[in-house]
């Protein structure tokens, strides 16, 4: 026997049994699937692939944000969920963790989810939105380039992830920089051969902010079948109010107001591409470029616009999902032969900045003195120096400096080899594989969790559902049940306790009823899940 197999027998007040209305989610979006086909087995022991995959989506699902707050839970009721007596303690969870990383298929598991989903609906590829989101690292014991965190304003050690949501924002895959990169590079290199790959050259439009503005890169894109939407950067003149016309479009479902105009110019002299501007309220003008022709103006502000769901995404993961924490605190071999920044240089770069500053300081100096000369007494400016000797001097001796200091900077290289700053060994950056793994997971379960909210918005059981639907659903997965299965008649009856509110049970049996269409297998039994609301 490779892994013990899941087993039920009745059990009351299960904790977390919740969590099971979202494994027939799971199961449309392919993850044990894929993840038995990637990684097949692990080496025979209790607790096997399946029951560890599980365990890790249901910890996303649940909340539970590190492997060590299984502690605090309760992994009798843990397990049961699993079909198992209790769930995996944190030494053999990290184990576990650690025998996947090391056979190096995260990228291809993500890969392969993102070909299925894909598959299910072309469509989500047709705009594909792009934004870099950083992970700063806390620790001191290693030394990781820097990097701009926005949401702190600070300058730190961070590790760049790039991430790819499909045309509704839902997450497809993402990209895990070594070094920093800039998003332009990445989406060179990255992201457009994987999204080629994804809509097999179907013609795709990237979105973005400001970050990867480049006219050039746009115009060569476009005749490679790669289309643009992004702001403008940089100052540019107003259009007259009268260029503005009022559009309505259409925003989670409510009606929106634009006021919007559009043009054609032209980019660094070398081709056209489209202008759509939107006029606020307080006078200010937003500019979109496109390089895409076909679509109206209210799509392009709108399409646009949609990019800040991606940034609700990520505030929504890192609070709910624990995107930034670091599964494992190892370290892998960077790459030795990259290119940073000539640190010698930014030094003399200083050095020369407050040298002059020192240089204005002594010819203000100076200036003052001059002002302030009692002409009855130093008439000429040689009688002045000599009444006020070595500041002229000292004034001199400093320009001469900086020119030197100038002409050295010139001759030093911008850029030099990172092993000419820091030792080999020191060359080293967070470790990807097991961070890749469980942030393919979260992915996953947002994206089931995102098709539950949409599940019970068919159903209309909230008035607000966009606001309070995965609010609802983060309470279901916590709900206890009553498990009892039927062997005989191969079924398990999943019975919920009541919730706090009427309409919360209401939401609950339109859901429950939703599900039990689809006759789900639990994986691994021949038992079809049937649940009931109080």
């Amino acid at each position: 026997m490779t892994e013990a197999l899941p087993e039920f027998s009745p059990n009351e007040g299960v904790h977390y049994a919740g969590v099971l209305l979202a494994l027939p989610f799971l199961a449309d979006l392919n993850y044990l699937s894929t993840g038995q086909k990637i990684y097949g087995t692990l080496k025979k022991g209790y607790y096997g692939l399946q029951s560890i995959l599980l365990t890790f989506a249901f910890m996303a699902l649940l909340r539970i944000k590190t492997p060590e707050q299984l502690k605090n839970g309760n992994p009798g009721d843990f397990g049961i969920v699993l079909g198992l007596d209790r769930c995996p303690e944190v030494k053999t969870l990290r184990r576990k963790l650690s025998e996947l990383g090391l056979r190096n298929k995260s990228g291809q598991f993500m890969e392969s989810l993102s070909s299925k989903w894909v598959d299910q609906d072309k469509d989500i590829v047709g705009f594909a939105y792009i934004d870099g989101h950083v992970r700063p690292y806390h620790g001191k014991k290693h030394i990781l380039p820097k990097t701009h965190v926005a949401r702190r304003r600070l300058c730190m050690p961070a590790t760049t992830d790039f991430w790819v949501n499909g045309s509704n924002c839902e997450p497809l895959f993402f990209v895990t920089t070594e070094a920093n990169d800039s998003l332009l590079s990445r989406v060179k290199d990255d992201i457009i051969p994987e999204l080629n790959r994804l809509s097999k050259d179907d013609r795709v439009t990237l979105v973005f902010d400001r970050e990867g503005w480049s006219p050039n890169r746009f115009l060569k894109w476009k005749e490679s079948g790669i289309d643009v939407l992004t702001y403008r950067k940089g100052n540019y003149e107003p259009w007259p109010e009268d260029c503005f016309a009022e559009v309505t479009s259409q925003v989670r479902g409510e009606p929106v107001t634009y006021m919007l105009g559009e043009r054609s110019i032209k980019i660094n002299k070398k081709g056209w591409v489209r202008e759509v501007r939107r006029l606020c309220d307080n006078g200010h003008q937003t500019s979109i470029i496109s390089t895409r022709q076909d679509l109206s103006m209210e799509e392009v502000a709108s399409r646009m616009f949609f990019r800040w769901n991606q940034e609700n995404y990520f505030k929504y993961m890192r609070e709910e999902y624990s995107l930034d924490h670091l599964v494992s605190r190892d370290v892998e071999q960077a790459d030795v032969g990259r290119m940073v920044p000539n640190p010698h240089k930014k030094q003399m770069i200083k050095q020369y900045a407050k040298q002059e500053r020192q240089l204005a300081k002594k010819k203000e100096h100076y200036a003052t003195k001059v002002v302030d000369n009692n002409e009855k007494k130093c008439r000429t400016m040689r009688g002045f120096n000599i009444s006020n000797f070595g500041l002229k001097t000292d004034i001199q001796w400093l320009e001469e400096k900086l020119e030197t200091l100038k002409k050295q900077i010139k001759q030093l290289p911008d850029k030099v080899q990172i092993n000419q700053v820091l030792n080999e060994d020191e060359i080293v950056r967070l470790e990807t594989e097991k961070k890749r793994l469980t942030d393919t997971i979260k992915m996953t379960c947002y994206r089931a969790e995102t098709e539950l909210v949409k599940t019970i918005d068919q159903a209309q059981c909230f008035s607000r559902t966009i606001d309070e639907g995965r609010t609802f659903i983060k309470k279901v997965f916590q709900q206890p049940a009553d498990i009892i299965p039927h062997h005989d008649d191969r079924k398990m009856e999943v019975r919920f306790h009541t919730m706090s509110t009427q309409r919360e049970n209401k939401a609950l049996k339109e859901l429950c009823g939703i599900v039990n269409e689809e006759r789900f297998l639990y994986p691994g039994t021949k038992l079809t899940l049937l649940f009931k609301a109080a």
